[in-house]
């Protein structure tokens, strides 16, 4: 599935987490931050255990505390994009 962007083109949820850099936005705890592309790639996996972990770990990486970090808004993107 793919979103317009504000300039109208389509957006794939691969080309945003490409074009994200991961290691430069905020997160809870800086060791997670590599993790969280393979964290939001999991969310898509069919094995319902992946999917709960995964949920689990981005809950924890991005609204830990219910604080939110400068990496909320993209993982939130790709959610978005990727669930409609």
């Amino acid at each position: 599935m793919s979103m317009k962007n504000s300039r109208g083109r389509f957006v794939d949820p691969q080309e945003l987490l490409l074009r994200t850099d991961w290691n430069s936005v905020e997160h809870c705890c800086p060791g997670v931050a590599p993790a969280t592309p393979m964290i939001l790639r999991h969310l898509l996996d069919d094995d319902a255990h992946k999917q709960g972990a995964a949920l689990r770990d981005l809950f924890q990486a991005v609204t830990h505390q219910n604080t939110f970090y400068s990496a909320t808004a993209p993982a939130a993107s790709f959610e978005v994009i990727s669930f409609g």
